[in-house]
């Protein structure tokens, strides 16, 4: 008698710490970094990923594969706290101690050093103290300027234009929250709700990605199409996780859904398929046994830093280079923004995150 061997589920490799979400997340901050170099250099025009795909730039890939990631992650962090403070919390330590220090350093360091105003006219204004309550305060993230900081530049004025995307993320964040605590969110995986509720949210996702822009504008939800579109990747992400039991690993599902999305191109779906293809290709990488980036970034995750920190930076580059290449500025800044990543990470972030424990928000390991 023949036995069929069906592929290990996705969830066999996602349940332990030997996968590369880390790495995948590193890489995706590391690309927002390359594709902005093009934008801060005056440039925008010559970035090759946008060039060539044209529907997407490196920037806008690398957010997409964060958000999709974290749809993912955040409802296994859901799952483990179902708890809607302690879940919070949690996030609020992943985000908000190294969100606060690069707005301090920013505005308390860089802004006086590049400001073309004396150092007395430029903290008489108030901004800079602004500048960090509104960048701490993420679910705002209003104040994007300093006194005199960056005006000459292609992007004039811009002190760190990343920091957008943390709104959006956050918001997310207190969605799952609330739709967990309702218990509407499945925690187990399996069963009938997992599929009525994946089912409901794919419906959402994809009523999301095939908005038209001017039925979008109709909504009046206060945020951009992208932003829309980056909550609809955020419920696959959600959904990738809900049924991370039934998901096979396999490489021929990668061509399949690539072929799919050729196949709808001149539809309505096209951007669906795109979403689902790059996602579950995303998935894909992340349970590979393959060490993306070897061992360490397994156990340090310094992509954050890499994102918050990259902006800033590059700006300041430009500044004391002016007419500075792409692949120049990319080259130069990419040292300096990984110095402040691994600083970011060993001193603010992972200390904080420790507080997870301290605070009985997760049992020690």
């Amino acid at each position: 008698m023949t036995t069929i061997h069906l592929r290990a589920p996705i969830s066999e490799k996602l349940a332990s710490r030997e996968n590369n979400f880390n790495a995948l997340r590193l890489i995706a901050a590391v690309l927002v970094l390359f594709s902005h170099s093009y934008a801060l250099s005056g440039n925008i025009q010559l970035e090759p990923i946008g060039r060539h795909l044209r529907i997407f730039d490196g920037g806008a890939l690398a957010v997409i594969a964060f958000f999709f990631l974290s749809g993912y992650l955040i409802s296994s962090s859901w799952a483990s706290t179902p708890h809607f403070p302690s879940f919070m919390a949690k996030r609020a330590l992943r985000i908000l101690p190294g969100l606060a220090v690069v707005a301090a350093i920013s505005a308390l360091l860089l802004g006086p050093i590049a400001s073309s105003l004396d150092i007395n006219h430029y903290f008489s204004s108030g901004q800079a103290f602004r500048y960090i309550r509104d960048n701490v305060n993420v679910l705002s993230l209003k104040t994007n300027t300093l006194p005199g900081v960056f005006e000459d530049l292609p992007i004039p004025h811009a002190v760190n234009g990343s920091l957008w995307t943390l709104k959006v993320e956050f918001l997310v964040y207190i969605a799952t929250g609330m739709i967990g605590a309702t218990c509407l969110l499945p925690t187990e995986g399996k069963g009938w709700r997992s599929i009525l509720f994946s089912t409901v949210m794919l419906y959402l996702a994809a009523r999301m990605i095939t908005v038209t822009k001017t039925e979008f504008d109709s909504w009046n939800t206060g945020l951009n199409l992208f932003s829309c579109q980056l909550i609809a990747v955020f419920i696959l992400g959600a959904i990738g996780y809900t049924v991370r039991h039934w998901i096979p690993r396999s490489g021929l599902l990668v061509a399949v859904l690539i072929g799919l999305t050729y196949l709808f191109r001149e539809t309505s779906l096209f951007l669906l398929f795109i979403y689902l293809s790059y996602g579950y290709f995303l998935l894909f990488v992340a349970t590979s046994s393959f060490h993306l980036l070897g061992k360490k970034t397994r156990i340090n995750d310094y992509s954050f830093g890499v994102y918050i920190y990259a902006f800033p930076i590059q700006q300041s580059i430009v500044t004391l280079a002016p007419g500075i290449s792409p692949v120049s500025l990319f080259l130069f800044s990419f040292p300096i923004v990984t110095l402040f990543a691994i600083a970011s990470w060993h001193f603010i972030e992972k200390p904080c995150l420790g507080l997870k424990v301290f605070y009985g928000l997760e049992s020690a390991k």
